[in-house]
């Protein structure tokens, strides 16, 4: 997945947690939290180059368990594309999102049965 990697422990193991990494070196941690900790995105990079993903978000899943929608952006001068990203579910409580083209600029995660939830952010870049 480019340069960046995941290592997910599942809830068997107490709680279930997250922890990305890029080019090796640790971003994030997330444990999974019953005290209502609903921050459903937590981090969006994007890479500036050809090979790979370029567009990489992560977060924690919604209360009600389903997956968001993510949707990666580039304002541009002939204006902004929108590439809708490859979402997976990880260790019951979080979810990764990729996507390909041209480096993105921010993420947007719309949470369908909750808009207030619903979050955009500007994306960190890497080389």
């Amino acid at each position: 997945m480019g340069p960046w990697s995941v290592r997910a422990s599942p809830a068997e193991r107490k709680r279930a947690s997250l922890e990305v990494y890029e080019f090796g070196e640790l971003l994030d941690v997330m444990v999974a939290s019953a005290l209502g900790d609903h921050q459903v995105l937590r981090g969006a990079r994007c890479r500036v180059g050809t090979d790979g993903p370029t567009g990489f978000a992560w977060g924690r899943l919604p209360i009600d368990g389903s997956l968001p929608e993510i949707t990666f952006t580039n304002g541009g001068l002939l204006g902004r594309s929108h590439r809708p990203a490859r979402v997976v579910q990880l260790a019951d409580a979080f979810w990764l999102a990729w996507a390909d083209g041209p480096p993105c600029g921010s993420v947007q995660v719309r949470v369908p049965h909750d808009d207030s939830l619903s979050a955009r952010m500007r994306a960190g870049r890497t080389s």
